[in-house]
């Protein structure tokens, strides 16, 4: 599994790098594991930070660009200079609404995804976002499976708990977050 807390929290902690403190977030649906993970990676940082949460600078969506698009407005509208875009997909729509009333991701408003899918490159300004290490479970996935039909070639008796194995993401820096000069 993806180290989804982690994920969030790495990328706060680099918002609150670039001296971001109004920021808000755009996540999936609220009861999705993944959100509340990242979400509560986020708050970790911010609390460290000592940069107060407000929970009205929380949007959630559908994981899509529509929602992006949609979630943006009151978080805009609110004065945020940063947003926390849990996916990739939701960026896109944030950049969408910015550039439709006249602001620039990365120079007016900091937008920042999670996935790092191909499009987050050729967003303009390139998107800064999360790895996930895809390829990496992948292969360890597929490496339990054959150790468990080897235990069960050998009759060795397989323990019937699930094993849950972290994967952590990793920060890919790109344009779409401005440093605020205090």
């Amino acid at each position: 599994v993806i180290e989804d807390e982690q994920g969030g929290y790495d990328i706060m902690k680099y918002v609150l790098s670039m001296g971001h403190r109004r920021i808000g977030i755009i996540g999936g649906r609220a009861d999705n594991i993944h959100t509340k993970k990242r979400l509560l990676g986020a708050q970790k940082a911010m609390f460290e930070a000592q940069v107060l949460y407000n929970p009205d600078w929380v949007r959630y969506g559908a994981w899509d660009r529509d929602s992006g698009y949609e979630m943006a407005k009151p978080l805009i509208d609110a004065g945020v200079t940063a947003i926390f875009c849990m996916a990739d997909r939701m960026a896109g729509g944030v950049y969408d609404y910015l550039e439709e009333k006249g602001l620039r991701a990365g120079e007016d408003v900091s937008v920042t995804g999670f996935d790092n899918q191909d499009l987050s490159e050729y967003f303009r300004p390139a998107l800064t976002t999360m790895d996930l290490p895809l390829a990496e479970i992948g292969e360890k996935a597929s490496a339990l499976l054959l150790e468990r039909l080897k235990e069960k070639e050998n009759s060795v008796e397989i323990p019937r708990e699930p094993i849950a194995i972290s994967v952590p993401c990793s920060l890919v820096e790109r344009q779409s977050v401005k440093r605020l000069v205090p």
